[in-house]
């Protein structure tokens, strides 16, 4: 956007309409030693056009378009038709070009997102097929403690009957056993009256009898042991004495 020393601005410029923007080329829009040759402000005007510039004097007047060899006049409205055209012209490719940056952004942020919701269902899926492969471990574990239980209560069912007979087996075995204690005391105590009664006399009689007996051997050995002593031999009373008590003892 140019300014001239009279603080002017080039409106033609600043529209994209000089010949360094690719507009028509209005070389008035680059001075800088005094007025433009165009200049003015942008007023709506629904009347003629969209927007229409206003030149000093008579809008109506003829403008020269510089650039060619022969002048060429055309109205103040034909050079405002030609501005709205350039200035939609141009909305137009910048919106479009916009658009497209935009567009091409929103892309490559969608392509790169779509990248890493990728890795993530990635993961998820095999953190997934992880967790199926445990469960599905997990339900056979089930199936096989169900089964076993299954079993175990059919042989607990089987053996409640042997458990019952068992039990009632252990109680009768206790009962003997108290009935065969009392029967064995019992039987001792008849046995030892019953040796006693029958042997117990005579062995009161035989040891009167070894006491009797010993008391004749005795005198027999004294009168032995006399008949030595009248014969004058040597007496064997003591050493017969000696024998005799030690066969009784």
């Amino acid at each position: 956007m140019d300014q001239n020393p009279g603080g002017q601005i080039g409106i033609l410029q600043m529209l994209g309409l000089s010949q360094q923007n690719g507009g028509l080329g209005f070389p008035g829009c680059l001075q800088t030693g005094g007025p433009s040759q165009y200049y003015g402000h942008m007023q709506a005007n629904p009347g003629l056009s969209q927007y229409q510039v206003n030149l000093p004097g008579n809008p109506g007047t003829p403008v020269a378009i510089p650039g060619t060899n022969n002048a060429v006049e055309q109205s103040g409205n034909e050079t405002n038709n030609l501005s709205e055209a350039a200035i939609r012209s141009k909305r137009h490719r910048v919106k479009k070009k916009d658009e497209v940056t935009n567009m091409q952004k929103q892309i490559t942020e969608i392509t790169e997102l779509n990248g890493v919701m990728s890795a993530e269902i990635k993961q998820l899926n095999e953190k997934g097929d992880h967790q199926v492969n445990e469960m599905r471990q997990l339900q056979g574990c089930i199936a096989q403690l169900e089964k076993t239980n299954t079993d175990l209560k059919n042989q607990v069912e089987e053996l409640t009957p042997l458990v019952m007979d068992v039990q009632k087996l252990q109680k009768e075995n206790l009962e003997l056993k108290a009935q065969n204690h009392l029967l064995m005391k019992k039987s001792g105590a008849d046995i030892n009256r019953a040796l006693m009664n029958k042997y117990g006399k005579s062995k009161s009689k035989i040891k009167r009898l070894k006491t009797a007996n010993l008391a004749l051997t005795m005198q027999i050995i004294n009168y032995n042991d006399d008949e030595d002593r009248e014969q004058g031999g040597p007496s064997k009373s003591n050493q017969s004495k000696v024998l005799l008590l030690s066969n009784q003892n």
